[in-house]
């Protein structure tokens, strides 16, 4: 079985406040999603995932699961991953809120 390169695209943002990260997020969007689940997936540049999935009802939430994470075993931080269909394409988007 040959995987393509583009059969995944990945895109890694964070999110700042007063110079500081606050939301570490990546999301994976399998090209046939972004070829044919929907396009401006694939094009969204700079422009917050967000913006796009809540303003077209063609997004359908499947799951949603929450994490914590221990660090130096005092620090925590949250984390969640939401897998998502567009027009029964998946992709998926996992934050860390720092």
């Amino acid at each position: 079985h040959v995987r393509s390169r583009r059969q995944r695209q990945m895109c890694i943002r964070d999110r700042f406040k007063d110079n500081k990260a606050v939301v570490f997020a990546k999301s994976v969007i399998p090209f046939l999603t972004s070829r044919y689940g929907y396009p401006e997936l694939g094009a969204i540049g700079g422009k917050p995932l967000g913006e796009l999935i809540f303003q077209s009802e063609l997004f359908i939430k499947q799951s949603c699961k929450f994490a914590k994470f221990t660090f130096n075993k005092k620090d925590a931080v949250w984390g969640r991953r939401t897998n998502y269909l567009v027009n029964e394409y998946p992709f998926s988007i996992m934050e860390v809120f720092l």
